[in-house]
C-alpha cells in the first residue's frame, strides 16, 4: 500500500495533445516496484515491509519462462542499482543514518544476480 502523497512526490507530468499525463510509477525497467521504492525513498518516505500477501498474480507456466522471468527481475536490479547509490548518497548528504544492514539487503536483492550467475 503506497500513501497518495508519496505518490505525488514521484509523478512525472508529460504534456500529450494538449493534456497533461501524470505517470506515478514508472516503468523504465522491468521491476517498477522496486523502482518506485527507492524513488518513493529518495523522496524522504519510510519503506516498511508488511509480511503478508496483499494480492495474488500468476506465475509462470513452465520452468524455463520462470527462468526468463527471474532473469528480467535480475538484470532489472542492475539497471536500478546506481539509483540506490544515489539515495544512499544524498541520505548521508542529509546526515539521517544509513543502516549496514539495510544497504546489504538492497544491494543483495538486486545485484544478486552478478554473483549467482558467476558461481
Amino acid at each position: 500500500m503506497i500513501r497518495k502523497p508519496a505518490l505525488e512526490d514521484i509523478v512525472e507530468v508529460e504534456n500529450v495533445g494538449g493534456y497533461d499525463i501524470k505517470t506515478y510509477i514508472q516503468d523504465r525497467t522491468v521491476i517498477e516496484d522496486t523502482e518506485s521504492s527507492i524513488d518513493i525513498g529518495t523522496a524522504g518516505w519510510t519503506l516498511v515491509n508488511y509480511p503478508e500477501r496483499l494480492s495474488y498474480s500468476a506465475t509462470p507456466p513452465d520452468y524455463g519462462s520462470l527462468v526468463v522471468q527471474r532473469r528480467r527481475w535480475a538484470n532489472g536490479g542492475l539497471l536500478i542499482l546506481p539509483e540506490l547509490w544515489e539515495q544512499v548518497r544524498h541520505r548521508r548528504f542529509s546526515r539521517e543514518r544509513v543502516h549496514l544492514l539495510e544497504l546489504a539487503l538492497r544491494v543483495n536483492y538486486m545485484a544478486s544476480i552478478a554473483w549467482a550467475a558467476s558461481a
